[in-house]
């Protein structure tokens, strides 16, 4: 009988036999010596469990599970040995496998939820929410698995309580290198920290347009599925994600949805001179300048340049002044930004205005150190200007190639000025057959056809100049 009731589950949140079976192995082993154990750990397991999803009190634990007393002991002690967070993070892994992906993830999403907490010692003010109680700061893979929990009280903001996840993640799942947080987590702190632990925090924003449309980023709803109901498995909740994403009309997008190439694209069709990121002309906005004639240009602004955190543009525009840059050493010495920060402006190529492309920019970068040596400062000081000696000597290096200028651009500030990565590959996809976006209306509906093109993101038209139109791709 007392195995007939070990099989038979009592409550939801009881463990079934299968997952009993995979826990297992990680129990404590009995000692060699002492008194004999009689505890049963899938119990223990399981009044943890039911006390989680009912939100009970461990006094109020029913007498199936034994003493509470005793639970709450052995809770303590496999707590002590990180038990619970290693069976969490063998089944992350597990899970992540058996969806073929690699074990270990490589880039998250990071968020936070504010909520009402009567009974807790501690609580703060959200002024944000409008929410007495309790913050919690999480971090999910790209899928929604639980990697990290924060919980502070609610008037902690979303960066502060997100340096500890960094720490965190660092730590658990050294791997991750890309994170994607909302404009709530664009602080300088954070983005330091970020940086310190070689992070790349990307900022999802949202437009004004966007504030009540109930369609936010796929990213985002990755953390909101875990904070709406974090016990509920992985599985219904990605199905979740699917409705939610299918439930509304993707062809009626604001224009917060719309990649910035795909902007630009369409603003240069329409007459617009759109010029690139410069270091000697752009603030981080984008700006209007003049032109001949009544009308104006548009110069993309340093918010365009990936990794670029918003101090470090500022400090860079505010050095600057009514005196441009002469140099990479002269933005060093005076913008007092890290060296990671210029190499972000290099790779964008924003030094081409100072007759240094993007490989010439990048070879500079690497020769300079964290901080300006203090004999060469002291000269560069008494002189009024930097000195020679100080700064790298010029090489010849060998241009990039077109179309390698492309990639780096789109890998750079995700958009292209230059032309589109498929001109340098069209005589090769006309050979193959592959049909163009352009070509697609003329084409009878239901016909089998092969395209090929640059996914910025979903449901987008073309994303720059040279490409010849777009096509909405549903996947399944």
């Amino acid at each position: 009988m007392a195995q007939i009731a070990k099989k038979t589950k009592r409550y939801p949140s009881d463990l079934t036999d299968e997952e009993w079976d995979r826990i297992a192995p990680l129990m404590p082993k009995p000692g060699r010596r002492g008194r004999p154990r009689e505890v049963d750990f899938r119990e223990v397991i399981n009044a943890v469990r039911y006390l989680v999803r009912s939100g009970c009190g461990w006094r109020m634990l029913p007498i199936h599970f034994g003493a509470w007393q005793t639970v709450y002991g052995w809770f303590r002690e496999l707590a002590r040995r990180f038990l619970f967070q290693t069976i969490h993070d063998i089944e992350l892994m597990l899970d992540r496998e058996r969806q073929e992906r690699e074990a270990s993830p490589s880039a998250g999403v990071i968020d936070s939820q504010s909520v009402k907490a009567p009974s807790a010692e501690k609580r703060g003010f959200d002024a944000g929410k409008k929410v007495v109680g309790r913050k919690r700061h999480i971090a999910v893979d790209t899928d929604g698995r639980l990697l990290m929990v924060n919980l502070t009280t609610a008037d902690i903001s979303d960066s502060a309580g997100a340096q500890t996840i960094l720490d965190g993640i660092r730590k658990r799942w050294p791997w991750i290198k890309h994170l994607f947080a909302d404009g709530a987590y664009d602080r300088l702190k954070l983005m330091d920290k970020a940086s310190y632990l070689d992070f790349v925090v990307e900022v999802i924003r949202r437009s004004d347009q966007q504030q009540g449309q109930g369609s936010a980023p796929t990213m985002g709803r990755r953390a909101d599925l875990w904070l709406d109901d974090p016990m509920a498995p992985i599985g219904p909740r990605l199905r979740e994600a699917h409705r939610r994403l299918a439930g509304h009309d993707t062809s009626r997008q604001p224009m917060g949805f719309y990649a910035p190439a795909q902007i630009v694209r369409d603003a240069r069709n329409h007459g617009v001179d759109v010029r690139p990121v410069s270091i000697n002309h752009s603030h981080w906005d984008c700006t209007l300048e003049k032109m001949r004639g009544r009308y104006m240009a548009v110069r993309l602004g340093f918010r365009s340049v990936r990794g670029l955190a918003n101090a470090h543009g500022a400090a860079i525009v505010a050095a600057r002044g009514p005196a441009p840059y002469e140099s990479v050493e002269d933005v060093w010495r005076r913008a007092k930004v890290p060296r990671a920060a210029i190499e972000r402006l290099a790779e964008a190529d924003a030094f081409h205005c100072l007759a240094q492309d993007r490989r010439q920019g990048l070879w500079k970068v690497k020769g300079l150190g964290e901080a300006p040596l203090p004999l060469f400062a002291a000269a560069d000081a008494r002189a009024g200007h930097f000195s020679a000696e100080g700064q790298e000597p010029d090489v010849t290096l060998t241009p990039m190639s077109a179309g390698r200028e492309v990639v780096e651009d789109y890998r750079s500030t995700q958009l292209s000025l230059r032309g589109h990565p498929l001109q340098f590959l069209r005589a090769e996809l006309d050979a193959m057959r592959i049909v163009r976006c352009g070509d697609l209306p003329s084409i009878r509906d239901g016909s089998n056809v092969e395209l090929a093109g640059v996914i910025l993101v979903r449901q987008r038209p073309g994303s720059a100049v040279g490409s010849t139109g777009g096509g909405n791709t549903l996947i399944f």
